[in-house]
């Protein structure tokens, strides 16, 4: 199982409790399950306690609260892409697949603008493809006509 990304204290702390030591290993084990999710959603395989974001965070942890609370709750067995359920219906509502999918890279939503400079090896071309961060190459079409 992947790292946890939120401390078993703040799980404890949240739902103000004092965990014993099975409650302690229970609660690891929820977290970095909700964890390993988070992860897999967002596409950061190298997010730690350390440097999740803060709305990551606290995701994880209202994630685990509710696993906590609903220990009757199975999970299907997914990966990666693929959408994690529960037998209840979907883990992460929507508002929260949508935050841990914007740190997804390569993906962006909305409209957006790109600045760049035309290389003048490019600039004779027809076509100039330009590196954009996080993203593939872009075509920009030099010339008139449609």
């Amino acid at each position: 199982m992947s790292a946890p990304l939120v401390a078993t204290a703040s799980l404890a702390s949240w739902l103000g409790l004092t965990f014993d030591e099975g409650d302690t290993a229970r609660a690891g084990t929820v977290i970095q399950m909700i964890s390993g999710f988070a992860r897999a959603e967002s596409g950061k395989s190298d997010w730690t306690v350390e440097t999740v974001p803060e709305d990551v965070a606290l995701i994880v942890l209202l994630a685990s609260v509710r696993a906590w609370s609903n220990p009757d709750l199975k999970t299907s067995v997914t990966h990666d892409d693929v959408t994690r359920r529960w037998e209840s219906g979907t883990f992460f509502d929507e508002a929260q697949l949508r935050v841990l999918r914007k740190y997804r890279p390569g993906t962006g939503g909305g409209l957006s603008s790109v600045q760049f400079t035309t290389p003048s090896a490019a600039y004779a071309q027809k076509t100039a493809f330009f590196d954009v961060e996080g993203g593939r190459p872009v075509g920009m079409y030099r010339g008139r006509g449609y």
